[in-house]
Parts: C-alpha cells; structure tokens; sequence
C-alpha cells in the first residue's frame, strides 16, 4: 500500500535530528515505539514497504512536540493546565505539518502521525476518528506508545507500571481505546518473550555519534547557536544512529531496494 512513497523518505531523519536535539526523551521514547511498531506489524503481516513507513511514523510520531514549549514537556509536578493539555495535544497537527511540508506525497504517513491519539471507539483526537476510519499505522502506533508510556516514568506522572501491568492495560484497551486485532498481536509478542528485553536494550545501546555532533562540522558560522544546543542534550547521551536513506536504523532496513 505505501510503496509508492517509498522513495520520498530521504529527508525524513532530518526530522529525527531535530526531534533528538529538542527534547532527548520525546526521541528515546520515539524509538522504543518504532521497533515494537515494527515487531507488532511484522506479526499483522504488513508487507516489507508498509513496515518500513510504519517504522518512519512511529519514531516521528511526536515530532511535532518540537512546537510545544520546553516547560510544558519537562513540567515535574502537579496535572496540566486546561491550556497546556490544549497545547500539548496541538503536537498531532503540528506532526502532520512538518511530515507534510517535506513532500505532498507523505500524506499517507502525515494522516497517520496526526491520528495516533484516536481511539477506536471515538473518543480520541484530534479528529474523534473511530474504528477503520483511524490510517492503519496510527493503530498500530497507539498501541506501542501506551505501551512504552506506561513502563517509563513522565514529567507529569512519575510513577510507572511494571511490565506484565503495562501488557494488562494495553490488553483492556482492546475495542475501547485499541483495535482488537492490534492488540493480540501486541500479547502475541509479549507471549515470545520479545516486548520486555526492548526497554534494557534501547537503554544500554552502543553510543552513536550525536546529531549535535555532525551539525557543528557542516558550517563554522553556526558554532555558537551549535553550542548552546549543545547544554540542552550533553555529550554522551545515547542518540539513535540515523541512517541517509531508508528507514531508522534502529531496525534493520524493510524497504524494498530502489
């Protein structure tokens, strides 16, 4: 179904770099839900181009968090504001934006960042899509996002869940808040033993070299705008390795050779 935009993804990592600069946990997060994505889609039996694209929408997922303030994303204490909820749920559209703007011909993968937060009964957002009428991969995303922000402590809610806990809650969602049928494939990996180990190895990965890193060698005239990026996300922190071309290297390429 999507391979025909598989040869518009090559500016795509330039959003994964900029997602990893702004916010280092938007983007750890974002990769641990591209490889369940992709492990959940393997299982659906998506063809090797609809798993590379649905890898691409699940890193990107919430890019569009890059337009919402730094003090609402790292808020430590107490619930949001009613206007911070309202900006906070603006990174939907303002994802969809930013995967538009590199191509027309990413609508497919536009459509389904700006749908992740629907929900199969409807009452999700930002459109309140229900059952089919939410894209496929923003389906398969929701899933592996729930998942991963239950088993990882956030700015707002610092307590998480443990992992069979995580998989009983996502399990319960299952024709309210998730499509059914993406849910048992979801327990289907848990029942293999393949969910768990994902958190240690996303976490204890070889460093790669930072987007911060390769941006200070592309112009001399930048360094000090590079530099003060620099305070936001230290040397030594694990950043995803991203690849040229294709889809994000934290999986091995899907996509169909051009």
């Amino acid at each position: 179904m999507y391979d025909t935009i598989a040869s518009h993804l090559e500016l795509l990592p330039a959003l994964q770099r900029a997602e990893t600069v702004y916010d280092r946990g938007t983007a750890q997060h974002s990769a641990r839900v591209g490889k369940i994505s992709a492990l959940v889609g393997e299982v659906l039996g998506l063809p090797s181009a609809d798993l590379g694209v649905l890898t691409w929408v699940a890193v990107l997922h919430d890019v569009g968090k890059l337009t919402v303030s730094e003090r609402i994303l790292q808020k430590q204490r107490g619930r949001f504001s009613s206007d911070e909820w309202s900006e906070l749920r603006r990174h939907t559209l303002a994802g969809e934006a930013l995967v538009l703007a590199l191509g027309p011909r990413l609508w497919p993968m536009a459509a389904a960042v700006r749908s992740h937060h629907e929900r199969w009964d409807g009452s999700g957002y930002p459109d309140g899509l229900a059952g089919e009428h939410i894209p496929q991969l923003a389906r398969i995303v929701a899933v592996a996002d729930a998942y991963d922000l239950l088993t990882h402590e956030q700015p707002y809610r610092h307590q998480s869940l443990v992992h069979d806990a995580a998989v009983e809650v996502v399990a319960s969602g299952a024709g309210t808040k998730f499509e059914p049928r993406v849910v048992e494939a979801f327990v289907r990996l848990d029942q293999r033993g393949l969910l768990a180990p994902i958190t240690h190895e996303m976490q204890h990965r070889p460093q790669a070299v930072s987007a911060l890193s390769a941006a200070r060698r592309v112009s001399g005239t930048t360094r000090r705008r590079r530099s003060r990026r620099r305070a936001a996300v230290p040397d030594g922190v694990p950043v995803v390795p991203l690849a040229p071309f294709g889809p994000p290297t934290i999986l091995p390429p899907v996509l169909p050779p051009a």
